[in-house]
């Protein structure tokens, strides 16, 4: 009767072990997906897949904040350095749930520009740009986040790195409605392009976004 009990128990044990297990491991996958670690700067990068990366690894952040809705469209993967890109899109997606007070919409979108890029575009209900800041934002060290939670560098390096890929950073805002961030990407990225931009991922990485990734699971 002991070993039927106890076996009992080990079995509701594994049962409620393994979802977490499962978890732990996707986790630990989009991490290491996210930050491309073991892989060349410039790559061929799935675009739909690396936005799901993102949200996975900016969930503590969301999740309290906003409901994402996603409409991708098909799209060719791009050259590019992929953990710049998903940098990219983990400070914006951060910042659009950081705009929302209360609970919002997220809707992020991915569709062609045209015949040689593709387009990102995440949109968010919250608090919106006003008109006169909205033209400081890429400028180094601006920020309207309060004294000591923000630097100022997020979109300017994002801005930077989109950029040096041969793409473009489109920004609408209307005050109390919400904010709309466009990436446009080149599916080939151009030779003129910076080859890396190892100072301004560091920079990046000590900016706005502060991921605490151990909650995130």
């Amino acid at each position: 009767e002991e070993l039927e009990a106890t076996i009992e128990e080990i079995q509701d044990l594994k049962k409620d072990s393994m979802p977490g297990l499962a978890q732990l491991t996707e986790m630990a996958q989009s991490l290491k997906d996210f930050s491309r670690l073991d892989r060349a700067p410039i790559a061929s990068f799935d675009v739909n897949g690396g936005l799901d990366k993102t949200l996975l690894i900016a969930k503590n952040v969301v999740k309290h904040k906003a409901t994402v809705n996603k409409f991708y469209g098909e799209l060719p993967e791009i050259e590019c350095s992929p953990s710049q890109i998903n940098q990219v899109f983990l400070n914006i997606i951060t910042n659009a749930a950081q705009a929302i007070e209360s609970e919002g919409e997220i809707v992020i979108t991915t569709s062609l520009h045209d015949d040689h890029r593709v387009a990102i575009r995440i949109s968010d209900t919250g608090c919106g740009i006003p008109a006169e800041n909205l033209a400081k934002i890429r400028d180094p060290f601006f920020t309207t986040k309060e004294v000591g939670t923000g630097t100022g560098l997020g979109l300017s390096i994002v801005d930077e790195i989109i950029r040096s890929h041969g793409g473009e950073l489109l920004v609408e805002s209307v005050v109390g409605k919400g904010s709309v961030f466009t990436v446009v990407l080149p599916i080939k990225r151009p030779e003129s392009a910076a080859a890396d931009l190892p100072e301004l991922m560091d920079a990046l990485d000590d900016s706005d976004v502060d991921m605490p990734f151990a909650e995130a699971v």
